[in-house]
């Protein structure tokens, strides 16, 4: 997600332009080769990082942070049937509100 945190950045100090017809080709993929539970996870700890990087910690940001997570939940549990994802995100999540660290991306 290092795209999302440096478009969030340079947000704040320049305008940002979106082109419709610019093209990205991904090579290849992790998600194939990587268990689910551990993409998920990675997943779940790099959103929250960057939560709590970026964003202040208002009620309105903290509600969407809270309700991005359900979504990922309910996306993998409910659409996808992958228990062992729903299970990767909660470990995510859970691990640096436990220790109380500031998580690093994964």
């Amino acid at each position: 997600m290092e795209d999302v945190d440096l478009s969030f950045r340079v947000a704040k100090e320049f305008l940002l332009y979106y082109q419709p017809k610019a093209k990205l080709e991904h090579l290849t993929t992790t998600y194939k080769t990587v268990d689910t539970r551990m993409m998920r996870k990675m997943m779940a700890r790099n959103h929250f990082y960057l939560f709590r990087k970026n964003l202040p910690k208002n009620l309105p940001n903290i509600f969407a942070f809270i309700m991005s997570i359900v979504g990922m939940l309910l996306y993998n549990g409910l659409a996808m049937k992958d228990i062992r994802a729903c299970i990767g995100i909660v470990e995510g999540i859970l691990k640096p509100l436990k220790l109380g660290e500031n998580p690093e991306p994964a």
